[in-house]
């Protein structure tokens, strides 16, 4: 938030203003070419044709980043990344996520989006058991801590 500041505040032309303006599109193609690849869309023509992002672009957002990269990139500790990824259902394969759940991560809307459709996905389809084995599992890792 504050580099957003900095940005509206190093704002004191014309030249500055659109180049302001620009860098945010860029960042709202991106976050919206993530949201389809989160949502399963494959076909990296049309994600270039809706965002107008490059393959290129649209490649990296595919790939891999580490738990480690990960809590760098959202500045997390592992503990809180662990939360995050249960609360949040980050898709985590071989212990590495993918760029673009980490992008929209890092957004608050996109975020909060994330989150509230893996709760309610998670309502729709979890049993007492498995409820009632978060519930467990949830205080053991808080017993760890205390």
């Amino acid at each position: 938030m504050t580099d957003e500041i900095q940005h509206l505040i190093d704002i004191h032309d014309r030249a500055s203003a659109n180049e302001y303006l620009r860098r945010r599109d860029e960042r709202r193609r991106r976050l919206i070419a993530s949201r389809m690849l989160q949502l399963g869309e494959r076909d990296h023509k049309y994600i270039k044709q809706i965002t107008l992002c490059r393959i290129e672009e649209i490649e990296g957002l595919k790939a891999y980043l580490t738990m480690e990269q990960v809590m760098h990139e959202l500045g997390l500790s592992e503990m809180s990344l662990k939360k995050y990824i249960r609360q949040c259902g980050l898709t985590v394969y071989n212990r590495m996520i993918p760029r673009y759940a980490i992008e929209l991560a890092k957004d608050s809307v996109y975020g909060i989006l994330m989150q509230k459709e893996y709760q309610d996905k998670k309502l729709k389809t979890q049993t007492q058991e498995e409820y009632l084995l978060e519930i467990e599992e949830r205080i053991a890792e808080y017993g760890k801590c205390f």
